[in-house]
């Protein structure tokens, strides 16, 4: 048996997905079963439903959830009752289900840690970001307390953990790097892709092109996600907006949750004239990839932080297992193999870019090589690889 537990209000995000992989892949390789522990605020109290939630895995036996303390992170007091009232709750339901391992997601992992000596069981961090630094970037004014809070958290686990899974490469290093923790005790799940669901599919094209209304000599941009400022969608509109002066017929496809939030960015930056070339809609996970074999070209904009040089963005693996290339920055280097910039499977787009160079490369891009890159670099069974070494380390 494996406890697993979490806690994340997102029952669509890619931590949510992340968490059901790994949990079927220990699971299946130990010839066991998982009891989930999810933690919420009593703030979402009220969307705490089967029906709201993601559903359990085959592998899920069972189960529950934990309500947070109000109040968490008012005062550093006040945050040491929360993580004491977390590890209670982590000690007792180890107590009555006795399991061999307990897996534990990043943002709870340190209460665990308090209880780590009583927990006679290997204890799995699975830590999927570099927090201190993430916390600092997204909150500049973030007290300093918080902060040193956020450390001690990442300090602990890093040190007491039996073994640690990490989103990437890069964040192997900086782990290692920052905390002196042998790299033996570190694997990494990138947050693979399904390459069964994701995949290339060239008859979908005209299809979905013609239910949208795009005609097929288009020149077609596509994003998939949200619209916080980190997720640079400004920068994307107007790399398009750009796009659209040398280029006659030219499309952005966005598949968000926040299309209303979309057309008034549009008012703020002054770009309502593109609201008809700008294709917003709201689409079920299972039909992303259809949408995306539409398209010619992906964006994935990120600042080259530490928060995003150790990240492996799942939509990154998405976009290259239907065979699209991305635009990216700098950062991308940390993610992919040089091979993938020389190749233009990724487009690192900097200021002063030549957008007449950007689209001759799309349009001459071979979109099978990229996902062969996305099977060979991204793909569940790479990640399904490294459990594997994990576990039998465990033995």
């Amino acid at each position: 048996m494996i406890i697993h537990f979490h806690y994340s209000p997102n029952p669509n995000s890619g931590e949510i997905r992340r968490i059901r992989n790994i949990d079927n892949e220990i699971c299946n390789i130990a010839k066991t079963k998982c009891i989930e522990v999810e933690f919420y605020s009593l703030r979402d109290r009220k969307l705490v439903k089967k029906t709201w939630r993601f559903n359990l895995t085959d592998n899920v036996v069972r189960k529950y959830y934990v309500p947070l303390l109000p109040f968490t992170g008012n005062s550093s007091f006040i945050q040491w009752i929360c993580d004491l009232w977390t590890s209670i709750a982590i000690l007792f339901i180890y107590l009555r289900h006795r399991p061999e391992m307990i897996v534990g997601e990043y943002s709870t992992s340190y209460s665990a840690m308090k209880m780590k000596n009583l927990l006679n069981c290997k204890y799995i961090a699975d830590m999927h970001g570099a927090l201190p630094e993430e916390y600092a970037y997204n909150n500049p004014n973030i007290v300093q307390w918080r902060l040193d809070y956020i450390t001690r958290l990442e300090t602990l686990t890093s040190k007491k953990a039996d073994y640690i899974i990490c989103q990437s490469e890069e964040m192997k290093r900086h782990i290692a790097k920052k905390y002196s923790v042998n790299k033996e005790r570190i694997f990494v799940y990138k947050c693979g892709v399904n390459t069964n669901m994701f995949k290339l599919e060239a008859d979908k094209k005209s299809v979905i092109r013609k239910q949208l209304g795009i005609s097929d000599n288009s020149f077609v941009f596509v994003y998939v996600g949200g619209l916080m400022k980190w997720q640079k969608i400004e920068e994307s509109l107007m790399i398009f907006a750009d796009t659209q002066k040398i280029v006659d017929d030219c499309k952005f496809l966005i598949l968000t949750r926040e299309v209303d939030t979309l057309k008034l960015l549009l008012k703020q930056l002054n770009l309502e004239y593109l609201s008809n070339d700008v294709i917003a809609l709201s689409s079920p996970f299972d039909k992303v990839s259809d949408y995306l074999n539409a398209a010619d070209v992906a964006f994935l904009l990120r600042d080259n932080v530490v928060m995003n040089q150790v990240a492996s963005p799942t939509k990154l693996a998405e976009y290259m297992a239907c065979g699209l290339p991305v635009i990216s920055s700098k950062v991308a280097a940390c993610w992919v193999e040089q091979s993938m910039i020389e190749d233009n499977t990724i487009i690192c787009f900097e200021k002063g870019f030549n957008l007449k160079l950007l689209v001759d490369n799309v349009k001459n891009c071979n979109r099978e090589q990229i996902r062969q890159h996305a099977k060979n670099s991204f793909s569940l069974e790479i990640d399904s690889e490294n459990i594997v070494r994990m576990y039998s380390s465990l033995k």
